[in-house]
């Protein structure tokens, strides 16, 4: 049975996640943020285990996170 958890999000936030697993042929990840781990389309390159810092772009009507590395951004939606 899968659990269903309510996250608390503003636009603009930043907060630290974890690649769980890298985005697979369809472009979903499975990342981690502090209070959830959920699947994700990732456009970027990302690797298992990697510390990302995102950037809540929207919550509504998806949510919709940047992330940024080194400079440049890549866009997830959760």
């Amino acid at each position: 049975m899968q659990e269903k958890y309510k996250i608390s999000l503003k636009r603009g936030e930043i907060v630290k996640g974890r690649i769980i697993e890298p985005p697979d042929e369809n472009n979903i990840a499975v990342i981690s943020l502090p209070n959830c781990t959920m699947t994700a389309e990732v456009l970027g390159e990302l690797h298992a285990g990697e510390e990302v810092m995102f950037l809540v772009e929207s919550v509504t009507p998806g949510i919709v996170l940047s992330i940024y590395r080194g400079g440049l951004g890549h866009t997830v939606v959760v």
